[in-house]
C-alpha cells in the first residue's frame, strides 16, 4: 500500500482492560460514564486516528475492514490523541447524520391520544 495522502496520528492502544459496559473508550477500553463527549475516526485496528478535515480522503483510501469510523474516546485519551484529531459529540453527530444522507430537520414528536 502506498503512503496515505491524509493526515493521521499513530496511537498506542491498550486493550488489556475488559469493559464493564457497552460504552467505553476505543483507545484504553475504560468505561465512559454518561454520554461520550469525544470521538475519533479510528483506522488500522485503532492504532491511528484520522484528522477530521481528512475524513473523506481516509474513507476513500483505507480498506473498509480497517476503517472503523467514529468511535468514542474518553477525555484523557482525547487529550493524548490531541484535540485537533478529536470530534466533539456535536461534531460527531453532524458527521454521522451527513454520512447517512439525512440532512432533513428532525420531525416533530407525534402526540398519542
Amino acid at each position: 500500500m502506498s503512503e496515505p495522502t491524509f493526515r493521521y496520528k499513530s496511537l498506542d492502544p491498550d486493550f488489556r482492560r475488559d469493559p464493564k459496559t457497552a460504552c467505553y473508550c476505543a483507545l484504553c477500553q475504560k468505561d465512559i460514564k454518561g454520554e461520550p463527549k469525544f470521538y475519533a475516526h479510528m483506522i488500522d485496528s485503532c492504532t491511528a486516528a484520522v484528522h477530521p478535515e481528512d475524513r473523506e480522503i481516509a474513507n476513500r483510501e483505507v480498506p473498509e475492514h480497517e476503517n472503523f469510523g467514529l468511535l468514542a474516546v474518553g477525555p484523557d485519551c482525547a487529550k493524548i490523541i490531541g484535540l485537533d484529531f478529536v470530534y466533539t459529540a456535536e461534531q460527531a453527530a453532524a458527521v454521522k447524520k451527513a454520512a447517512a444522507g439525512d440532512d432533513r430537520p428532525e420531525p416533530a414528536p407525534s402526540l398519542k391520544i
